[in-house]
């Protein structure tokens, strides 16, 4: 079974340095794997044990960082095949198409909400003139 983590929006996060949009993040609808959820459990009680509390969302931007790190490096044959697995997974293909259209569905719903909403002030401004 796949975890589907939902993030939508964009949040603030105080003290964030380097962060694009004034210190904002980006929230991204994820889908994550079994085998990698428990990658990142098991993570995380590794550094639980010496009293370092890290969350999800941290621990999958440093894998995220490393993984992009060991991707410019030479490939290795298990790194190739490691690649091809998640090239070639249907579900996660699926729900990653599944993903992006309801990214781009909100979007363009926020958009036109938005359209709406400056042409209704534009008609109210009219009439108080």
């Amino acid at each position: 079974m796949r975890k589907k983590f939902l993030r939508r929006n964009t949040t603030r996060v105080s003290g964030a340095k380097g962060v694009r949009g004034a210190n904002q993040v980006p929230r991204r609808s994820v889908t994550i794997t079994d085998e990698n959820n428990s990658r990142i459990t098991r993570t995380r009680g590794w550094f639980m044990t010496g009293d370092v509390d890290v969350n999800f969302a941290t621990l999958l931007n440093l894998f995220i960082e490393l993984g992009y790190k060991a991707f410019n490096l030479p490939w290795s044959p298990e790194v190739k095949e490691t690649v091809r697995r998640y090239l070639l997974d249907a579900v996660l293909l699926e729900e990653g198409a599944m993903d992006e259209f309801v990214d781009v569905f909100y979007k363009r719903l926020r958009e036109e909400q938005k359209k709406r909403l400056e042409e209704e002030s534009k008609v109210a401004k009219a009439i108080q003139q």
